[in-house]
């Protein structure tokens, strides 16, 4: 009876996968494992099973959770790689639900498109900061062209002083514009 209420139990759990290798088990309040995808650790202590020691901080993590009304994660070091491992009381049965997966999972994937976005978005703000640079730029140049074509023709023409400049907007070239025809 015992054996098929674990093996009910894991059938439930199997189908939760977090990452590509991430594990899920259900922990009685003792810390027996009483579903999990690997049917040869069902009943045995996952201190020992999965936490290395009973001082380890997965272990001292997981001492906690049990103990615990609220979900809770952690990122720990498991046989020498890094975890993440998250924990969730279930209301009636006293029982535990753990997800362990290697952080490696969720950091390589997520930080790649996070690069990928934060270039696209460099790159859009750069073009659109050159965009508006250049339209200001051109904005101001083009009076002051404008007056510099007219001086020109006057010194180099035929030196007609009778000549007036264009006033098209109350800028600093406009005035300029207006100071040089009422001279």
């Amino acid at each position: 009876m015992v054996c098929l209420l674990g093996y009910s139990l894991s059938n439930l759990i199997t189908d939760i996968i977090v990452g590509k290798t991430g594990i899920a088990y259900l922990v009685s309040p003792s810390g027996i494992i009483l579903g999990n995808r690997y049917p040869n650790i069902l009943y045995k202590d996952i201190f020992t099973e999965i936490g290395g020691s009973e001082t380890s901080s997965f272990s001292l993590f997981l001492k906690g959770a049990l103990r615990s009304d609220a979900p809770s994660v952690t990122v720990t070091t498991l046989n020498g790689v890094q975890h993440i491992a998250a924990a969730a009381p279930m209301r009636y049965s006293g029982w535990t639900l753990l997800i362990v997966a290697p952080a490696s999972e969720f950091i390589a994937e997520n930080t790649a498109s996070l690069r990928r976005i934060f270039t696209i978005i460099g790159v859009a703000g750069l073009l659109f900061a050159v965009g508006i640079g250049f339209l200001i730029a051109w904005y101001i140049v083009k009076p002051i062209n404008r007056v510099v074509a007219a001086l020109k023709n006057i010194s180099q023409g035929e030196g007609d002083l009778t000549i007036t400049l264009p006033v098209t907007e109350r800028s600093e070239t406009g005035l300029l514009s207006t100071y040089f025809n009422r001279t």
